[in-house]
């Protein structure tokens, strides 16, 4: 698989990841899920570790990125 196939697959896969995280900080915000937050919080941390360290390691460009 060329590069360029492996990198724009790479891009939408943290894309993926940026919007599972941005759905878990909708879900911190329900009032329902008050007793679950702490947990959330945990999650949208680890995911943000996650989708930084995928950026850096694969020299992927910030800018392609939004809601990060």
């Amino acid at each position: 698989m060329p590069d360029s196939i492996k990198k724009k697959r790479m891009l939408m896969y943290v894309q993926r990841l940026i919007c599972r995280r941005n759905t878990l900080f909708e879900q911190i915000e329900n009032e329902k899920l008050v007793e679950l937050k702490q947990i959330l919080l945990g999650e949208v941390k680890g995911m943000d570790l996650v989708i930084k360290e995928m950026i850096k390691e694969f020299d992927l460009p910030v800018n392609e990125f939004k809601g990060l």
